[in-house]
């Protein structure tokens, strides 16, 4: 009999298919073991249910998803989207129809988009150029966006952290700059070439910038996103990328507080307003010359919303959302999102992007709210059960007497609340699941050994300042100037050697979690990360490189160490451990974290998953394993969670032993060997070179060719109430120029465009007058029997008739030795 442990085998689905199945969760969120994994996909919940302490739920019971549970707008919005899917992607343009089945077949990309990305991004097709304004599921969902948005249409996609939303923006960047290159429409635009990506800070800000098609390390080439013959096009688009900060608005008095007070300034009628706050940031983009509107695209745009009643949520993340949500509103008010429609929106859709786009403010106790406009959700659950996370696993039980698990509110739980860096032991029970936990970390440490070249690394997040300092100390060690060193008390992290000497390359750090704000930076924090990029400069053996290091300010300095954790032959490649203070900033996409131990309340369970969020992303996706009927699964990574209230499936501490990533090996030329290098192309497809000289039909080439009659009528004959009859048809001239120009058309797009010079040998034109009269002229011809025209412009027969006609063309001034030459040039690749 087949038993099913979520546990130990959590991956039910191929992660470039839609799920499939699902795990039957129990009244607290977990799957529940022996019972076989559901058929279909799980539906799209409004609220999720919140995980609950077993030793307070001792029995396990089926959750039951009622109506009220389900997203019924993402619900009825994934239906249509699949059915179009199905159907081939009728009504988009052919620009749009290229790239989606590009990024739909697994052998045209060199990284392919797992299905979440391809359903996020096709979903947002969908309701912009499949859907109008008369479609329910659009009509619907853009309500619900105007009433929660002051009249901003809003779509937002949910995706779990670790599932790859960079990747969609990458897309979405795609999909609307290469149709927009490409029209002729000056009204009702629905595309454009101008897009500010508005960050919550500096590091999501700078990990972005692969968004830009210029960047050198850009995603569009790293995922071989774009097909070869439109990439050029891409860079034509305008991306800014900036974090919300920058809208702050400014004040335009230039006077000191002493003369502001003279004057009796009131501060706020000399600030600029939300508009010129936003013209300012945004005056490259909006004055340039660019085709369309300006697209805005938020990331974490949970921190984007426009509060509708008094919240619980704090004053800084009221400030936050008010100051990004008024930069918003700016642009629309100033007309950059296109024309206002008669509903109050814009044309210009504001698309928002986040693992958990829900209302901040809500109690750990309430189930948290999505926002109302969420058109896709691809959920944590989903993610795991499709292998894209890591399991994210928690404690839910122990071996001690008390009625709730000690080291699942770890924080509550501890008594004095005060970290003491000089003593030996840190009190219980944070200090017996610190070692605990780090004794785990030691066995995968092991693992790992030979297999990667940077280290699994293990996250701390204090409550406070103090305490964060205070375990860093203990764990990394102390000391400094000429006084003795101390070694931490956990030795792989120690950053101090049994000699007293400090390791020339970090392996514990400390962060703040405003990092992005060197004014909040404290002196220990700063220095700490000056000192530590100073070590790694004296290491380095590249000079120019260790001159910038050490020109850095504390700020640039603690950014640069934590934004290299895990990044070979940089500052933090070798760091094992982040000591945080508060959570770790959004945005920081080290995928070879396996440990997470929170010190601190957690008051939203929003809060949790942002937190366990940066543990997620996956070291590896080269681990497959093969299913029953081929379905291909990766298998599972684990991220151990203590000190966190959040979990979805397995238990703590792990059963098995810590599973091995795949090795990985350096390839690599050779120094001294450059004239032995060999290069093969990618070749996405064939483009015929043009002809020098005129193109001429040669009868004596012409293939037989023979087209069947087709289903459809050509005429019809009409008739009335009172007998008359009426016989209407296609004119046999009109159909048969209309098949002459078209074929010919799409002839002359077959081979290649300008950018070649040798492509300006003929024009256009006189190319396509060639080819108009050569399928003239193979219409007439014997060998071809077609009863009516208009049948070759259909799919059967388009692609094919093109191929013989010019197969059967010859350029007039070849000679026999020539035009042999001329035929082994006749087909290029694009690589």
């Amino acid at each position: 009999m087949q038993t099913y442990d979520p546990a130990s085998d959590p991956i039910l689905c191929d992660p470039y298919r839609e799920p499939d199945r699902h795990w039957v969760l129990d009244t607290s969120g977990r799957a529940l073991p022996n019972r076989p994994p559901a058929r279909g996909r799980r539906p799209s919940l409004r609220a999720r249910p919140v995980p609950k302490d077993k030793k307070l739920a001792n029995v396990q019971q089926e959750w039951d998803l009622g109506i009220a549970e389900q997203n019924q707008n993402v619900e009825d919005i994934r239906s249509r989207v699949e059915t179009w899917r199905s159907d081939g992607y009728p009504g988009v343009t052919g620009v749009t129809r290229k790239l989606l089945f590009h990024w739909s077949e697994e052998d045209q990309c060199q990284m392919p988009p797992f299905f979440a990305q391809r359903e996020a991004i096709e979903t947002l097709i969908w309701l912009r150029e499949v859907a109008t304004r008369g479609t329910a599921e659009r009509r619907s969902i853009e309500e619900i966006s105007r009433r929660h948005n002051d009249g901003i249409v809003r779509y937002a996609s949910k995706m779990a952290t670790g599932s790859g939303k960079t990747a969609v923006m990458a897309m979405l960047i795609a999909w609307q700059t290469l149709n927009a290159v490409g029209t002729t429409r000056t009204r009702n635009l629905r595309h454009a070439q101008r897009f500010v990506v508005i960050t919550p800070g500096l590091t999501v800000r700078e990990r972005l910038e692969v968004l830009k098609p210029n960047h050198p390390d850009n995603i569009y080439d790293e995922m071989g996103l774009i097909p070869v013959a439109l990439r050029s096009r891409l860079n034509q688009a305008r991306v800014k990328i900036i974090n919300y900060q920058a809208f702050v608005r400014r004040d335009d008095l230039d006077a000191t507080g002493a003369a502001r007070k003279l004057l009796r300034v009131d501060p706020e009628h000399r600030r600029e307003d939300h508009v010129r706050a936003a013209e300012r940031v945004l005056r490259e983009l909006i004055r340039g010359a660019a085709y369309g509107d300006i697209v805005v695209i938020n990331d974490e745009a949970h921190h984007c919303w426009l509060p509708e009643a008094p919240t619980k949520a704090k004053k800084d993340e009221k400030e936050a959302a008010a100051v990004w949500f008024n930069a918003i509103r700016a642009l629309r008010d100033a007309g950059h999102l296109g024309r206002r429609a008669a509903g109050g929106g814009q044309e210009s859709v504001v698309y928002d992007f986040s693992a958990t786009p829900m209302w901040i403010g809500t109690s750990a106790a309430a189930r948290p709210r999505l926002f109302e406009w969420v058109v896709s959700d691809f959920p944590l659950m989903d993610a795991i059960e499709s292998g894209l996370v890591k399991v994210p696993r928690v404690p839910i039980d122990d071996d001690s007497l008390n009625e709730q698990t000690m080291w699942r509110n770890l924080y509550s739980n501890t008594v004095p609340k005060k970290v003491n860096a000089l003593e030996d032991h840190l009190q219980e029970p944070l200090d017996s699941s610190v070692k605990a936990l780090y004794n785990d970390y030691e066995r995968t440490f092991a693992a790992w050994r030979d297999k990667l070249a940077t280290p699994p690394v293990m996250i701390v997040v204090a409550n406070s300042i103090q305490n964060a300092e205070g375990l860093f100390e203990w764990i990394a060690g102390h000391g400094g100037g000429e006084g003795p060193r101390t070694p931490g008390r956990l030795a792989l992290f120690s950053n101090v050697d049994e000699h007293g000497n400090w390791h020339a390359q970090p392996r514990t750090i400390l962060v703040h979690s405003q990092i992005d704000q060197d004014k909040d930076l404290t002196p220990k924090i700063a220095g700490l990360a000056k000192e530590q990029v100073e070590r790694y400069a004296e290491y380095t053996r590249d000079r120019q490189k260790a001159l910038r290091l050490r020109a850095m300010k504390p700020g640039e300095a603690l950014r640069l160490m934590m934004n290299t954790v895990g990044k070979e032959g940089q500052p933090g490649e070798q760091v094992r451990c982040v000591v945080s203070v508060s959570m770790l900033t959004e945005g920081w996409d080290v995928s070879t974290v396996t440990h997470v131990l929170g010190y601190r309340a957690f008051s939203t369970q929003l809060l949790c998953e942002q937190v366990t969020g940066r543990a997620l992303r996956r070291s590896s996706y080269e681990s497959w394993r093969e299913g029953e009927n081929g379905r291909r699964r990766l298998k599972p990574e684990y991220a151990e969670v203590v000190g966190v209230p959040f979990e979805f499936m397995p238990n703590w501490p792990p059963k098995n032993e810590p599973i091995q990533p795949p090795p990985t090996h350096v390839v690599e030329s050779v120094p001294g060997r450059d004239e032995f290098r060999i290069n093969f192309p990618q070749v996405e497809e064939y483009l015929r070179v043009p002809p020098r000289h005129p193109l001429r039909l040669d009868p004596d080439r012409v293939q037989p060719y023979t087209v069947q009659p087709d289903l459809f009528p050509t005429s019809t004959v009409l008739t009335g109430v009172t007998g008359e009859e009426k016989f209407i048809s296609i004119s046999d001239d009109t159909r048969r120029g209309t098949v002459r120009a078209t074929l010919a058309a799409r002839m002359v797009r077959s081979f290649v465009n300008g950018d070649d010079p040798e492509a300006q040998s003929r024009s256009r034109t006189a190319l396509f007058r060639d080819l108009y009269r050569a399928t003239g002229e193979w219409l007439d011809h014997p060998e071809v029997s077609c009863p009516d025209p208009i049948l070759l412009l259909g799919a059967e027969h388009y692609q094919k008739v093109s191929t013989a006609i010019l197969n059967a063309c010859t350029d007039t001034k070849d000679t026999h030795t020539q035009r042999e030459r001329e035929r082994e040039r006749e087909l290029g690749p694009v690589i």
